[in-house]
């Protein structure tokens, strides 16, 4: 019995790792993560479509129970998301170090985890107080933000919005002083004249606020000259105070796009056997001179017979290369071109896009002046091009590896010239 249930637990434990990797894991690459977020997606617009055309009467009269039955079975669905979730949290170890339990309802009080609840919280309570909450519909339409889980784009948006709060608040701060003066100078020059709309510094905010934001107003107009000449520098001051944000927000979305790419041009440049044993400020340099480029399927990135002018790396995507000696199926994370590239000559195979890929290079010129600059980068290379040459059987050192290889070898460390004497090897 105890056997038989061990093994039990055994299999329920990696059938749950399995699943986390699939659900929960964000650095999960699989095809299969990527068709659950999209149908979570699909859910949840779903249900937000719902909620939003039951407050349209003639919709709601006519299509009435159709639309409960849509909320109810997206609704059911997405509380089996959460429900899966509470389960699955434990296979990350800063749950798991609690025990089950206490890291689940550590996992309860998690911002994400507080979203998902109040997403599905006011379809249960009504069932359960047997009342309809729509007066709750704000609470509803929360569970726009459990996109941010299936959409990497909300993401950055809160991202964004969480790294930049503190000149957000001060460009806030100075709108509204902006608004209360604007509103204290209208009112002084317009208050007597028109004492229903600007009467009172409170009154004339809103005109301030419609003056700021362009939305327009006939019945609020100032009538007299001088408070016309106000409200037309108030209105340049309002496009200039209201412009603080988006010109804050506009930059913040530009830097961190460009950190992300640099992140995944790291971690692409980090894979690829050249540079894998150089150091952080070399990837750091190849990073920047890196450019990037996306084809469609079936669109031929390399062709045969042609100068190797770069060396490519696939970020993403599928691509063949088609060799006289067979086809070799390229995925994320491989390169392609080097050897073309580094002796200068024709290239040898073709290399076709299977998928739309996107693509990461580094133009000939730019690849050959960092090798004469860096030595590190060249003990990396000329490793990896001996290993290549001995494997095919090939002979010779490309220009820019051989005329420094005696100064590179009686500089590099012992584990460099170690690791270089294996490699050539190997």
């Amino acid at each position: 019995m105890t056997g038989s249930g061990g093994t039990a637990g055994r299999r329920l434990d990696r059938w749950r790792g399995g699943l986390y990797d699939l659900i929960m894991d964000p650095t999960r690459p699989g095809r299969g993560a990527l068709w659950f977020d999209v149908g979570m997606t699909g859910v949840l617009l779903v249900n937000l479509v719902a909620v939003v055309l039951e407050t349209v009467p003639w919709v709601l009269d006519r299509y009435g129970p159709l639309l409960r039955a849509v909320d109810t079975l997206t609704i059911l669905l997405i509380t089996l998301d959460f429900g899966v979730r509470v389960w699955l949290c434990v296979e990350e170890p800063r749950y798991s170090r609690s025990g089950r339990v206490a890291g689940r309802l550590r996992y309860l009080v998690t911002p994400m985890a507080l979203i998902d609840l109040a997403a599905i919280a006011p379809w249960w309570l009504s069932l359960v107080f047997g009342f309809d909450l729509r007066f709750l519909i704000v609470l509803r339409l929360l569970r726009l933000l459990k996109l941010v889980r299936y959409s990497p784009a909300v993401g950055t948006v809160l991202t964004v919005l969480a790294r930049e709060w503190r000149p957000l608040a001060a460009a806030v701060v100075v709108i509204l002083a902006a608004l209360v003066l604007v509103a204290g100078g209208m009112y002084r020059i317009e208050g007597a004249r028109q004492p229903a709309v600007f009467g009172s510094i409170p009154d004339a905010m809103w005109w301030a606020v419609v003056s700021f934001t362009r939305l327009g107003a006939a019945p609020m107009e100032p009538a007299t000259p001088a408070g016309q000449l106000f409200a037309g520098l108030s209105g340049l001051l309002g496009l200039m105070a209201t412009a603080l944000p988006g010109g804050i927000l506009a930059s913040a979305f530009v830097r961190e796009f460009r950190r992300q790419d640099f992140v995944v041009s790291w971690r692409v440049v980090a894979r690829v056997p050249f540079f894998r044993d150089v150091d952080a400020d070399t990837i750091a340099e190849i990073t920047t001179h890196l450019e990037t480029t996306t084809v469609t399927p079936n669109s031929v990135i390399v062709r045969r017979d042609r100068p190797g002018d770069r060396v490519y790396f696939l970020v993403e995507g599928r691509a063949r290369v088609e060799a006289p000696d067979g086809e070799v199926v390229l995925s994320e994370g491989d390169f392609f071109g080097e050897m073309a590239l580094l002796f200068a000559e024709n290239r040898t195979a073709t290399v076709i896009a299977d998928t739309e890929c996107r693509l990461l290079y580094l133009e000939r010129d730019v690849f050959t002046r960092l090798l004469r600059r860096n030595a590190a980068l060249r003990r990396a290379v000329r490793r990896v091009v001996r290993e290549r040459l001995d494997a095919n059987g090939w002979t010779g050192m490309p220009a820019v590896l051989a005329e420094t290889e005696g100064a590179d070898d009686a500089a590099a460390p012992g584990k460099d010239q170690n690791g270089g004497s294996s490699g050539g090897a190997g």
